[in-house]
């Protein structure tokens, strides 16, 4: 999808700034941006005449304007960044629907894709865990079975552009974290400010060179589900017929929720992602000319139809996202205008897709964003960013099969009437039984890890 003109994308809607209203003032994004701003306003952005048809009566792109003691304008979304995306993507396009002269049938796969896209962030191999504290880096015992170490920090961790060096662990990366809020002005960061920063610190040390926007995408995409896809048997089925049978899977899918797109938002949104649907039987259910169907097929196909749908997602956003730049009555500055193209337009670093679309990963991201904006010539930005999507994916990896052994491990022990044990973590040493017998182990030589030899 070509980027579009920003002055064609301009004529599409004005901007009208407003106070904020009572309902407005008391929400708390309003209450949290305000306290740290010496102004805000509401930048409404409404859509001329010709697009009004294609947009509905009660759609309404707000953004607010945040201005800080050094004069720097900072956007947020009035409702959030989820409801931004979902937003932004009507209006954007409208816009590029009159731009593009889509028919209706193109207008509509478009719709297609943004249902696509909300059953993508309910599946369960969407990540949306963040590691805020010592409790989502350490493993017990009985989680670690074959991992090699007591936390999910990354092998590489901390080590140079070279491989050398020594692994950081829990520690190290927390000393690392400390020093650079320090530097700051933060002498007393939080728990989750020291693991992002340091984190921040080992990737600048080992930035990830990728060769191509393939890779790139790959990287995003392992960064937001897990990159197992569902188990799938098909016997003695060659990789033809494996595609057959995917791009037929495929094929109903389209024409299944084509089927109810005119029906009522609740009623849609009860069959499709309801507690109770039963979408993937309803496919995998089907006569099939070219052998059975699994629900677990049907699912793969699926995530592959979600992932797919962000790249249709990111033009409408972009396209809104620009008229709204455009129509400011007061141009972007150079800092401004980083901050904001990082976070609303679509961005070689993250596959083409703006940050919005990969909010679930802002807190691992934002420390090189913030740095870009104060230092750029200090670090490899893009490096930077695709290792700490690395270390994400790897550590979440980790973090994920550590629960399983842990839930494996507390079945088995239930079945055969065994007491089970509790570990938690000291800094100073370690400590099992809930604190109520020192361990008599001996440490490992590597205090940077804090752990145990066993």
């Amino acid at each position: 999808m070509s980027h579009p003109r920003n002055s064609a994308i301009a004529q599409y809607g004005q901007l009208v700034i407003e106070p904020l209203s009572k309902v407005e003032a008391a929400s708390e994004i309003v209450r949290s941006v305000k306290s740290a701003s010496e102004r805000v306003a509401v930048f409404h952005w409404k859509p001329i005449d010709k697009i009004c048809q294609d947009i509905p009566n009660d759609f309404h792109f707000k953004m607010l304007c945040s201005t800080h003691s050094n004069g720097v304008r900072r956007f947020y979304p009035m409702g959030g960044y989820l409801q931004l995306t979902q937003v932004a993507s009507v209006g954007g396009l409208a816009i590029l629907s009159h731009f593009k002269s889509m028919s209706a049938e193109q207008r509509r796969s478009y719709r297609t894709m943004f249902l696509l896209y909300q059953k993508a962030l309910g599946f369960r191999e969407h990540y949306g865990r963040n590691f805020r504290g010592l409790k989502d880096l350490t493993l017990k015992r009985s989680a670690r079975d074959s991992l090699p170490f007591r936390d999910v920090l990354p092998m590489d961790l901390g080590l140079d552009s070279h491989g050398q060096g020594r692994r950081w662990g829990i520690d190290r990366l927390k000393t690392e974290g400390r020093a650079i809020a320090n530097g700051l002005g933060n002498d007393r960061p939080s728990e989750q400010d020291q693991i992002e920063l340091g984190l921040f610190a080992a990737a600048k040390r080992n930035p990830l060179t990728l060769n191509s926007n393939e890779e790139v995408k790959g990287l995003v995409r392992m960064a937001l589900y897990d990159g197992v896809s569902p188990e799938v048997t098909r016997g003695e089925s060659d990789v033809h017929q494996v595609i057959r049978v995917d791009s037929w899977i495929e094929e109903e899918i389209l024409k299944a929720i084509d089927a109810h797109l005119d029906d009522s938002q609740e009623k849609f949104d009860d069959w499709f992602c309801g507690p109770k649907n039963s979408f993937l039987k309803q496919i995998s259910r089907k006569k099939c000319p070219h052998g059975t169907v699994t629900n677990n097929e049907v699912r793969k196909v699926l995530l592959s139809l979600g992932w797919e749908s962000y790249f249709y997602l990111a033009g409408c956003i972009h396209a809104q996202m620009r008229s709204f730049q455009n129509a400011l009555p007061e141009r972007l500055s150079d800092a401004e205008k980083m901050l904001y193209e990082i976070a609303y337009l679509r961005q070689n670093a993250f596959a083409d897709l703006p940050l919005v679309l990969l909010r679930e990963r802002i807190p691992i991201l934002r420390a090189p964003i913030q740095h870009l904006w104060t230092s750029p010539d200090e670090f490899d930005f893009m490096g930077t960013v695709h290792r700490l999507l690395s270390y994400y994916s790897e550590m979440v990896h980790s973090r994920r099969q550590a629960d399983r052994n842990a839930r494996n491990y507390s079945v088995a022990s239930k079945d055969i009437g065994r007491n089970l044990r509790t570990f938690q973590y000291d800094e100073e040493r370690p400590v099992e039984d809930n604190g109520n017998r020192w361990v008599n182990r001996p440490r490992r030589d590597d205090d940077e890890d804090s752990g145990w030899e066993d």
